[in-house]
């Protein structure tokens, strides 16, 4: 197991020194400062980008590690996801079930049967009926969430 890890930082930062090293490009990010890419890669939006010869993907150019490359979709507000996993800003996360999951904005998103805060799980949060109100609140059937805690029921 622990040559495994070690092969996949190999070939994360072979990958990253050799996009790298050809130099790189600016392109348009979702916040107020840009990314770099590597040439050959595609902005997919939100951050997110692709190098379309490698299949690696990379948040803000920072390299990713990505479970399921073929499924790999951005959603919106730095979410993404993959039928595996996932993604808040370039991390992942364990979402419940992946392939339903979709941002409802503020840093929430949800899935099938779970809500999230920021890539974190709220483990009240009924995703059903959960829905973001605006800033940083959001609620479901029973409660109000401010940041992804809990503050009162209704």
């Amino acid at each position: 197991m622990r040559f495994c890890h070690l092969f996949v930082l190999a070939l994360a930062l072979f990958v990253m020194l050799a996009c790298t090293s050809r130099g790189g490009k600016k392109v348009a990010a979702s916040s107020a400062t840009a990314a770099t890419l590597p040439p050959g890669c595609v902005d997919l939006s939100g951050g997110y980008g692709a190098d379309t010869a490698s299949s690696a993907f990379y948040y803000r150019g920072r390299l990713m590690v990505v479970s399921d490359a073929g499924s790999f979709r951005v959603l919106a507000d730095g979410y993404a996801a993959d039928d595996s996993s996932g993604y808040f800003e370039g991390r992942p996360f364990r979402a419940q079930f992946p392939h339903t999951l979709a941002a409802v904005g503020g840093g929430y998103a949800k899935d099938r049967f779970s809500a999230y805060y920021r890539g974190r799980e709220i483990a009240t949060a009924q995703a059903g009926t959960f829905k973001h109100e605006g800033g940083d609140t959001a609620r479901d059937q029973l409660d109000v969430y401010i940041k992804g805690v809990k503050q009162y029921s209704r």
